[in-house]
């Protein structure tokens, strides 16, 4: 985390990724820092890899334009208190969203990609 946090990012996003990290320590090999069209100052987005390969993109985090979305492949929500704009509360549950929805679209996408063959036995789809 300490790579991150001494990146030169807006205090949003300094804000959100030690919520994010605290939580998801696993995920800091996936953050990648990005640029602000109307400042210096950067912002982070994580992207999470889904287990199945039928997904181009799967689960992301980011803390661009200072709200968290969070999102699969092109489904997403918005997180934010515009006053103030660093809420831990909104970020948490933002959080939650990311801990709990992802793992059901993971599991979907699998079950689909599995056939059974004669003996009943399952293989993933190619």
């Amino acid at each position: 985390m300490a790579g991150l946090l001494s990146s030169n990012l807006d205090a949003y996003s300094r804000f959100a990724i030690s919520l994010i990290l605290a939580r998801f320590p696993e995920w800091e090999p996936f953050a990648v820092v990005g640029s602000r069209p109307d400042s210096v100052e950067g912002t982070v987005e994580f992207n999470i890899p889904c287990p199945s390969p039928a997904v181009e993109m799967g689960l992301w985090v980011s803390t661009d334009d200072e709200e968290l979305s969070v999102g699969f492949h092109t489904h997403h929500g918005h997180f934010t208190d515009y006053d103030p704009r660093c809420n831990p509360e909104q970020i948490e549950a933002g959080l939650d969203q990311a801990a709990t929805r992802p793992s059901i679209w993971y599991t979907c996408l699998e079950r689909r990609r599995r056939i059974p063959d004669h003996a009943g036995n399952d293989h993933l789809e190619s």
